[in-house]
């Protein structure tokens, strides 16, 4: 691992409230019970990646306050977010803006993986 080539995703973090320790091949990360909302552009390289946003989306849905995700990339991206709505998370799609109002904690339901990123955020987002 390069942590440099992540480091629009590491700064995020940090904004989202979360310790990071960056070594040369590593980090350690430590996160607060909840996270800090968020505003997320998606871009092409060397910004943040579009391959992240869904996986992001999962995480802010129980996060405090409302977090942002504008992509900038590709359309259609957000097939994933009805499926969180299923499991409780207040997010709603707005062209090429998300919007995600973080709920104390989501819940178990059966859902549908549309693609691979997104299906690997319904996967986060209940554990």
């Amino acid at each position: 691992m390069v942590p440099e080539h992540l480091t629009p995703v590491l700064h995020k973090l940090e904004d989202a409230g979360c310790v990071l320790d960056i070594k040369k091949d590593t980090v350690i990360l430590e996160a607060p019970k909840r996270l800090k909302n968020v505003e997320i552009k998606t871009m092409p390289y060397p910004g943040f990646p579009t391959d992240m946003q869904s996986v992001f989306a999962s995480v802010l849905t129980t996060a405090k306050g409302t977090s942002l995700i504008i992509e900038n990339i590709f359309e259609n991206r957000y097939k994933y977010v009805n499926e969180l709505r299923k499991m409780g998370a207040k997010i709603t799609v707005e062209g090429k803006i998300c919007i995600i109002k973080g709920t104390r904690k989501l819940f178990g339901a059966n859902v549908e993986a549309t693609d691979l990123r997104g299906g690997a955020s319904l996967i986060l987002a209940r554990t």
